[in-house]
């Protein structure tokens, strides 16, 4: 029986192969996480954005201070209430990135449709922009009232 030789030039290859493996590994868990991170927070941001369309269609809007009205919304999706929280729903959710706009009919809301614009999701790799994501569109079948009229 003849005994194989190992040739020194192969020495430590199997530890080669172990360090790529894990470097591939890691990467591509790091991926897996990011790709799920993003989807929670992208599933967070339209429940907030659905609560808040919900809430907005119910509310009593004041035609003499409309910004009140404003105010609710924008809290719902902030906060997920009418009331100024402390904890944001999502990092890095501001004011700033809620949009919402009424669709009036003789002076009359008709319609309102809540959207986030410009949220920068930080990722391992890069950032990048849900721009008009989500966005949700609701009638409005609320009670409209004129506080200084």
């Amino acid at each position: 029986m003849q005994r194989q030789r190992h040739n020194g030039r192969r020495r430590g290859s199997g530890l080669l192969e172990f360090g790529v493996a894990i470097g591939l590994l890691w990467l591509l868990f790091a991926g897996v996480y990011q790709f799920g991170y993003s989807f929670y927070l992208y599933n967070k941001l339209q429940l907030s954005v659905s609560n808040a369309a919900m809430f907005a269609s119910m509310a009593i809007y004041d035609a003499g201070n409309p910004s009140k009205f404003d105010t609710a919304i924008k809290n719902m999706v902030l906060y997920g209430t009418p009331a100024a929280g402390t904890k944001t729903v999502v990092p890095g959710l501001t004011t700033s990135n809620i949009e919402i706009q009424l669709n009036p009919n003789a002076g009359l809301p008709t319609d309102i449709t809540i959207r986030i614009k410009n949220y920068q999701v930080a990722s391992i790799f890069a950032k990048y922009m849900l721009a008009d994501k989500p966005r949700v569109t609701t009638l409005y079948i609320g009670q409209v009232i004129c506080s200084t009229c």
